[in-house]
């Protein structure tokens, strides 16, 4: 990718031969290499996903399970949904969100049923 003078980049089809300038002219080609890859990964990838991070805010993760933020805060009271608290703001690790969508999976609905048990009469 070059520059077009516009702002935007052209894709080179092939990189120019660098290696007459030594190691740097080899540094300097690897790294096109790489961008290039990058750039067709980008390109390539819809531009509709969402961002994966460590930690979400409940707004953030009330959006990535389709739901409300007072669900959210449901989930957390009922300790369905692990917390942290060390940025000054309630955030939802990942993880506890990909424990979470694996416990309630369909898969997981399927799984052997605990006997209920009934209230005992008192004499």
């Amino acid at each position: 990718m070059t520059p077009a003078g516009d702002g935007s980049f052209v894709a080179l089809n092939t990189l120019p031969d660098l290696s007459h300038f030594g190691d740097l002219g080899i540094v300097v080609m690897s790294l096109a290499e790489k961008l290039k890859e990058l750039a067709d990964a980008v390109n390539s990838s819809p531009k509709e996903t969402a961002v994966q991070r460590d930690a979400y805010k409940v707004e953030e993760a009330a959006e990535r399970l389709s739901t409300s933020k007072e669900t959210i805060y449901k989930l957390v009271k009922r300790g369905l949904l692990e917390t942290s608290l060390g940025l000054g703001d309630m955030r939802i690790p990942h993880r506890a969100i990909e424990n979470y969508l694996n416990a309630t999976s369909s898969k997981s609905c399927y799984r052997k049923k605990r006997p209920v048990e009934t209230a005992k009469k008192r004499p």
